[in-house]
């Protein structure tokens, strides 16, 4: 897995809402995205954004807010949900009370990144092994029918 970059945008006092990109939707559900402010050299502390996928059968994935930062941010989109048609459009909408002040900073840009879909479970274990305090390597042994290793 791996962050891809989605697309950037410019919000401005006169900006409904900015097009992100497509995004393609695990079958297991939700999208992990990462949104960096751009633009400026302070954060957006003025207010939020919202965040959805739209796609044909409208926003599968729910809302959620985000606050632009310039160290970027991660968030987690319709998580547990699943898209019926595996992805749609990402959109950002600042919110309308917002608008007086993006007005007087001029405007806000941001670029959106997205982690790329896997067939992996959501609470994997990444390691580059398993070794014991002297570097032996250590395997594990099944002992049962099923389950998943946590940590």
């Amino acid at each position: 897995m791996a962050w891809r970059e989605v697309g950037s945008a410019t919000l401005t006092a006169t900006s409904a809402r900015a097009r992100i990109g497509f995004v393609k939707a695990p079958p297991q559900g939700g999208v992990e995205v990462w949104i960096r402010q751009t633009s400026g050299g302070s954060n957006f502390k003025l207010g939020y954004c919202l965040l959805y996928l739209e796609n044909e059968w409208g926003r599968e994935l729910g809302t959620i807010k985000v606050w632009p930062k310039v160290a970027g941010e991660a968030y987690r989109l319709g998580d547990g949900l699943s898209s019926v048609v595996g992805g749609g459009i990402l959109w950002l909408e600042p919110r309308s009370y917002n608008l007086r002040w993006l007005d007087s900073m001029g405007s806000v840009s941001v670029e959106v990144f997205a982690d790329e879909t896997s067939d992996l479970p959501r609470d994997r274990y990444r390691s580059p092994g398993f070794v014991d305090p002297v570097d032996v390597d250590l395997y594990l042994v099944q002992a049962g029918t099923s389950g998943r290793l946590r940590f």
